[in-house]
């Protein structure tokens, strides 16, 4: 997985936390948002155009784009700014455009309980199910995350 990193354009410094978090997926019992999905996502990594930034931010909420940068590395700045806003404010809501794409959730719902905070994430999806009694697709199938204890 590093190899495949480095092949991709990954600077030395953030291939370690990209290989963690798909590995954590696979460790979890989450083989389709482990490995298996490093392999998939790695042929994207060289599509990156820049380091995520804020490109607005009121108060508690916040817009970040992420250049199309490698998904467990913008969700670590969505996070990041999340919990400093929180500090600040005493709550946050964070949003997040143009990333790649990343493995499971848990991770980052949990570093937000790591600092007393309470924290939801959530993913985006196409509509792919029908509402009991619907025929047309309306909803997505990806999950929302939070931590099952308060801190961990």
């Amino acid at each position: 997985m590093s190899a495949a990193c480095r092949h991709q354009g990954v600077p030395a410094e953030q291939i370690d936390a990209v290989v963690a978090h798909y590995l954590e997926g696979e460790l979890r019992g989450k083989p389709s948002h482990g490995v298996a999905k490093f392999c998939f996502e790695s042929q994207f990594f060289h599509l990156r155009q820049g380091p995520p930034e804020v490109v607005h931010q009121r108060g508690v909420f916040a817009v970040v784009d992420a250049h199309r940068e490698i998904g467990p590395l913008s969700a670590a700045f969505a996070v990041d700014l999340a919990v400093a806003t929180a500090a600040r404010h005493g709550a946050a809501a964070v949003g997040m455009i143009n990333t790649q794409r990343y493995g499971i959730l848990a991770p980052w719902t949990e570093e937000i309980a790591r600092h007393g905070l309470i924290g939801i994430a959530t993913n985006t999806s196409r509509a792919e199910a029908v509402p009991a009694g619907g025929r047309t697709p309306v909803l997505g199938v990806n999950p929302t995350h939070f931590p099952a204890q308060g801190r961990h």
